[in-house]
């Protein structure tokens, strides 16, 4: 779990695109994440009983570059 966790919040990338897929997330008028992958991070979250914080990237790239650092 500790791995998981670190910082007691589940840590969760996903990439934004124009429209939503089973992959990309789509940013509401708040900036607030919306699709299939957010969905899933909370749920995942919630089974931990923790919270989610999502980083929203512009493509998975970056999410890939960010996972490896």
């Amino acid at each position: 779990m500790r791995e998981l966790t670190p910082t007691g919040k589940l840590r969760i990338g996903v990439a934004s695109a124009p429209s939503a897929s089973p992959l990309f997330v789509v940013k509401d008028a708040d900036g607030t994440p919306r699709g299939v992958t957010v969905d899933l991070g909370h749920a995942l979250a919630k089974e931990l009983g923790v919270e989610a914080e999502f980083m929203v990237a512009p493509n998975t790239g970056e999410l890939t570059d960010a996972l490896e650092a």
